[in-house]
């Protein structure tokens, strides 16, 4: 019987004893999701740490992403293991907490800039994996094409929400 919350969370693992039965357990799909749950159950803890020690935590993290970093590739027997084991991503999550707490993130001009970006990055999402193989071959050349492309995407979805925003306001009326 298929154990729906064990899919979802990707802990569809649980159970095995040995590598045998934990290979190909991972959720393709999900794996992110424990990983982020995670993350935030350790929040407070992480928060609490950097708000009495700051370098030190961030000291500590780094020592934790790079030795979890280390064992995975080393001992793991998944290809992606140091992408869904909290310890390899604990760094980032901790920088994030630092930076907001020290106010180290960029201050824009206006709210165009970020809100701009932030919706570049989801068409970049969209091109990124079906262009991968150009990585290997021109990397610049790549960059530059992936958001040109993702840039070309953002111009058609806004023109499309942008007809279909009159074309509403046209049969309302």
């Amino acid at each position: 019987m298929l154990d729906v919350a064990k899919l979802i969370s990707g802990y569809n693992c649980i159970g095995a004893v040995t590598w045998q039965q934990y290979m190909g357990k991972i959720s393709v799909v999900f794996w992110f999701i424990p990983v982020i749950l995670s993350l935030y159950l350790a929040f407070p803890l992480i928060l609490l740490c950097i708000n009495k020690y700051p370098n030190i935590t961030i000291i500590g993290l780094l020592a934790v992403t790079v030795i979890s970093r280390w064992y995975m590739a080393c001992y793991s027997p998944f290809i992606d293991g140091t992408e869904w084991f909290v310890g390899c991503q604990i760094l980032f999550f901790g920088l994030g907490i630092f930076m907001a707490k020290k106010h180290l993130y960029p201050n824009f001009p206006s709210s165009r800039v970020p809100a701009f970006l932030s919706d570049l990055s989801f068409y970049v999402y969209l091109v990124n994996g079906t262009a991968l193989l150009a990585l290997t071959i021109y990397p610049t050349l790549y960059l530059v094409a992936l958001f040109v492309f993702a840039y070309m995407l953002l111009l058609f979805d806004n023109s499309i929400k942008q007809y279909l925003q009159k074309r509403s306001a046209k049969t309302r009326t």
